[in-house]
């Protein structure tokens, strides 16, 4: 019995000595690599799979600012009231001069994809402040979100990267 005793204690301690070696009183900071700071944000917008354009957080947010209110559905069929501020998706195409466009596939810095037809997104923006009033954060998907009244909330894209326009 005595001996079941020790050998329990030896047990106990060593798996104390051994948890404790997993856990380290200096963590670091956690640090997300995957998103870029917003002052080095740039989305890159492809046309026709040939030429693409760098466009900076800056330009994005030197164009006419808008604030809307839109409904997010979730896949269960929750509805959830959101609310932003940012420039209209179609305005961001018609200062970069592009038309004629029949559809836009959307990726996120994940690599997420997911592609739209052009008709679909009249009141689409991207968004770079929440309901507050501040900025996105990358924690939170920003610097830019693409928010998409009326579509699916999986059409809604965080940490937004790329927009590739297909033109007719």
């Amino acid at each position: 019995m005595q001996i079941k005793k020790v050998l329990f204690a030896s047990l106990i301690i060593i798996s104390l000595i051994f948890v404790s070696a997993c856990i380290s009183s200096d963590e670091e900071e956690e640090v997300n690599t995957t998103t870029p700071p917003p002052e080095s944000y740039y989305l890159y917008v492809t046309i026709d799979g040939a030429s693409t354009e760098e466009v900076g957080l800056s330009e994005i947010k030197s164009l006419e600012f808008q604030n809307i209110t839109a409904t997010m559905v979730k896949k269960t069929g929750a509805e959830i009231e959101t609310s932003w501020g940012g420039t209209s998706f179609y305005g961001l195409m018609d200062h970069l001069g592009i038309s004629n466009i029949s559809e836009v596939t959307l990726v996120a810095l994940d690599g997420y994809q997911k592609t739209i037809d052009y008709t679909q997104i009249a009141a689409a923006i991207l968004a770079w402040e929440d309901e507050t009033g501040e900025e996105i954060s990358e924690e939170d998907g920003g610097p830019i979100r693409f928010v998409a009244p009326g579509l699916p909330s999986n059409t809604w894209m965080q940490n937004l990267l790329e927009v590739q326009v297909t033109t007719q």
